[in-house]
């Protein structure tokens, strides 16, 4: 076993144990068992850990504060009602460099598009004067947020691990029918009196709000109401549901017809296969976990090469060739990272170097990175 220890707050420590996989093996005629420590990267589970932590702020609060609200034995309670529902989603198997950068992709819109969804967004807040906040989502992309980046990143991160999957999973049942398709996922009422489950969520700023998520077809709709306003009610949600079917129905339409036609538009399949990061906006954009044809263990070598980038001050580049015969291209520029993998035995550093070059030509030419 290994364990990972954070303090995410003064006087507090959380501390994470994980098993070292193992596999079994014959040596002069004895089964023995190899313990596969490298597996587990010290960093890549410490940013889980972190993140962790992230989740349980932004729905239970802080620890200091939970337990000026309470006692230490109230804080426990928080913490394993939380962890015991949380933990199972952590992928801790699948761990690599996306956990560690924790990044978000943004969908491509043209012009005309964003200023549909912009024109969207301030129509609902005009109309309803609780909303403090708005995120839009299609599929698990962002689209529109008016949340600062700190509370964003966790907020996506708990949308992908605990509402998305759950929700898409149910829409592809036999019993699913096209009525179902625009609904609240929190905060539909079940009667004239009563609610789901709407969680209170505490934002990086010290602001508290009340949480509701509005899906329809591929896009998802977080709403965070004011807590000084008074609470949502059923009524609230009946008028705001009546709003929301039509418009977010088109305007999910709208979305997916735009960023088809400017997948179509954009360049083929490439040879490289790249994981690109920016650390301003947490926008990262990823072709190497969409092709299983990249091996495991080049995966998870660029979290290794990622903490190498680390190091350096400005800009740098980093090139290696792994035992299976991929070359992995490590390059670093002010606050971006880029990271390239190639399945070409025979070539040689300088050819690798152009592939990269054409590379960030085609597909980040509007991306600055030092030469």
């Amino acid at each position: 076993m290994r364990q990972l220890f954070l303090q995410p707050e003064k006087d507090f420590w959380m501390i994470m144990t994980v098993g070292l996989p193992s596999q079994q093996k014959y040596r002069n005629g004895q089964l023995f068992v190899e313990h596969l420590s490298e597996q587990v990267q010290d960093h890549v589970y410490h940013a889980i850990l972190l993140s962790a932590y992230k989740m349980f702020k932004l729905f239970r609060g802080t620890f200091s504060d939970l337990v000026a609200r309470g006692s230490i034995d109230q804080l426990k309670i928080q913490l394993k009602e939380f962890f015991d529902k949380h933990v199972a989603s952590f992928g801790l198997l699948y761990a690599d460099l996306l956990d560690v950068l924790n990044g978000m992709q943004f969908l491509p819109l043209d012009r005309q598009a964003f200023l549909k969804v912009q024109c969207f967004i301030n129509m609902l807040q005009f109309s309803f004067r609780k909303i403090r906040y708005t995120v839009l989502l299609c599929n698990d992309q962002v689209v529109w947020s008016g949340l600062e980046r700190d509370d964003i990143q966790v907020l996506h991160h708990y949308l992908k691990q605990n509402v998305l999957q759950s929700a898409v999973e149910s829409e592809l049942l036999p019993g699913f029918t096209g009525s179902k398709h625009s609904r609240f996922l929190s905060g539909l009422p079940n009667d004239d009196t009563s609610l789901l489950w709407t969680p209170r969520v505490y934002l990086a700023g010290g602001e508290e709000c009340q949480l509701l998520i509005f899906r329809a077809y591929n896009a998802t709709l977080c709403i965070l109401l004011d807590k000084v306003a008074p609470a949502a009610d059923a009524l609230f949600l009946k008028e705001l549901e009546a709003f929301l079917t039509d418009r977010l129905n088109t305007l999910a339409s709208e979305i997916y017809r735009n960023y088809a036609k400017l997948t179509a538009m954009s360049t083929g399949d490439v040879q490289s296969k790249y994981l690109y990061f920016n650390h301003l906006n947490l926008a990262h954009k990823s072709s190497i976990h969409t092709d299983r044809r990249v091996p495991i263990e080049v995966i998870r070598f660029l979290a290794d090469l990622h903490q190498d980038l680390k190091l350096v001050k400005e800009s740098g580049e980093i090139m290696a060739k792994t035992t299976s015969e991929w070359w992995v291209v490590g390059k670093s520029s002010g606050k971006r990272e880029l990271y390239v993998v190639l399945n070409q035995k025979s070539a040689n550093i300088i050819q690798v170097r152009e592939e990269v070059k054409k590379l960030c030509s085609t597909q980040f030419n509007n991306v600055f990175f030092l030469e």
